[in-house]
């Protein structure tokens, strides 16, 4: 019989090689799923976040969209606030109070109307000089977005009316904008702008929209060249 060399413990020597390396085996598995463990949480928790260097500035453009939208800020150091609507088929209508009475500035493909109260002016498209509810600045069209990837800085993902959004901002010579886009359809939620001292803020809410054209209103006579 072979007699093994003992431990002061009475544990044969090749006994504790196996117990160490059973021991560390373990201590290894446990270390492995900790860390498979660490990794799924990091990977679940950074799953939230936009990939910054795949994410492109898209959004879809709001021209032919069914939406109102709210519009306030400064303006000349007033301020303003006013509601447009669309309702997707190329008609608008911008409504605000000017000296207590609500001013309706309704534009369609063809025609342009101002309406104070049930009094309304028809006029064609080109006569459109109420260059302070330009529609033109209020709607996204393809080509706008197109020109604004160049200058469009992403800013990561936060709150916005629509719930999540992808941060971004413009920068242009007339200013500055922060256009929220809502992660999960893409549309326009919120625009905040700053230019010249003035700001201005626009929050949308896509939902079916009519737009009433005025039936009896006045036609204004232009002058001919």
């Amino acid at each position: 019989m072979i007699l093994r060399k003992l431990d002061s413990n009475g544990i044969a020597a090749p006994v504790i090689a196996v117990i160490i390396v059973v021991v560390l085996a373990i201590a290894g598995a446990g270390y492995f799923v900790y860390q498979n463990n660490n990794e799924t949480e990091d990977t679940a928790s950074t799953s939230n976040q936009a990939p910054e260097n795949d994410i492109v500035f898209d959004p879809i453009a709001s021209q032919d969209l069914s939406f109102a939208a709210t519009i306030s800020g400064t303006q000349e150091g007033e301020l303003f606030q006013a509601t447009m609507e669309s309702d997707g088929e190329g008609n608008f209508q911008m409504t605000s109070m000017f000296d207590g009475q609500e001013t309706r500035i309704i534009t369609t493909k063809d025609a342009y109307y101002t309406c104070t109260g049930d009094d309304c002016i028809k006029m064609p498209q080109s006569q459109n000089t109420a260059n302070d509810y330009n529609i033109d600045s209020y709607v996204y069209t393809d080509e706008d977005i197109e020109s604004y990837q160049e200058n469009a800085r992403y800013e990561g993902r936060g709150e916005c009316p629509a719930g999540t959004c992808d941060i971004w901002v413009v920068t242009e010579a007339e200013g500055t904008s922060k256009i929220y886009i809502d992660s999960s359809s893409r549309r326009i939620s919120q625009i905040e702008t700053e230019a010249d001292g003035e700001s201005s803020k626009i929050v949308f809410e896509y939902k079916d929209v009519t737009i009433q054209v005025p039936v009896n209103a006045r036609e204004l006579e232009m002058p001919t060249l």
